[in-house]
């Protein structure tokens, strides 16, 4: 179901990608946007399962420009590592990569590309859609959405967080303006669906997934 491929930034930067085809003819483009661990075998999967979907699914390495290659677990040492490179991305440099991404999927026939994204990938779902020509966008839990919540979409957003963290949530709230579906759940966890989840409900999980398919399909 799924391949690595290269793709190449508008700077000439190149960056692995994890491509997940569907069965039959794509419904949409969908770029699946990493968390801060990398692409992991957990992103894949959830690309997997949207190719399963009926999307064509991207999902770039969007640490490629700092150390080619990760691959992360959510504990321990590779935790701290991978919130350090989190904290070293350059999100001007992050979207030329984002719009790699849809650039691939453009060429490859699709009529329509959207964007889902976890943890950073959450930020970088609202960047794109502030920034590039996707059809929608949806992020879960994007703990710096608050500093570009001046900017505006150009296309219909579903953004989710959990009350019982802190993500500047009432001050991105407040700026994000109209076109932006914010849905608050009472979770503290940072993940959706990874393989296991202290503190998140699977019913809640699987109902949260479900809405979220629901919405990108909307607009496929």
């Amino acid at each position: 179901m799924g391949e690595n491929v290269k793709l190449q930034a508008s700077d000439g930067h190149e960056l692995g990608a994890y491509v997940a085809i569907p069965a039959g003819e794509p419904i949409a483009g969908l770029i699946v946007i990493q968390e801060a661990f990398g692409v992991n075998a957990h992103i894949r999967s959830v690309a997997n399962g949207y190719a399963r979907d009926g999307f064509l699914a991207i999902a770039p390495a969007m640490f490629d420009r700092i150390e080619r290659g990760i691959e992360l677990g959510y504990e321990g040492a590779d935790r701290e590592k991978g919130l350090a490179f989190a904290r070293a991305l350059n999100y001007s440099d992050a979207v030329k990569d984002v719009e790699a991404a849809l650039e691939h999927l453009r060429k490859h026939g699709v009529k329509k590309c959207e964007v889902i994204g976890y943890c950073l990938g959450g930020t970088m779902a609202w960047l794109a859609a502030t920034s590039l020509k996707v059809d929608a966008a949806v992020g879960y839990y994007g703990g710096q959405i608050a500093r570009y919540g001046n900017e505006s979409p150009g296309c219909p957003v579903m953004l989710h967080f959990g009350t019982l963290r802190s993500f500047g949530l009432q001050r991105g709230r407040s700026k994000s303006g109209a076109g932006a579906i914010v849905g608050v759940s009472e979770e503290k966890s940072r993940r959706m669906n990874p393989p296991s989840l202290p503190g998140l409900k699977l019913a809640k999980t699987q109902k949260l997934c479900i809405s979220c398919t629901d919405y990108v399909q909307g607009f496929a």
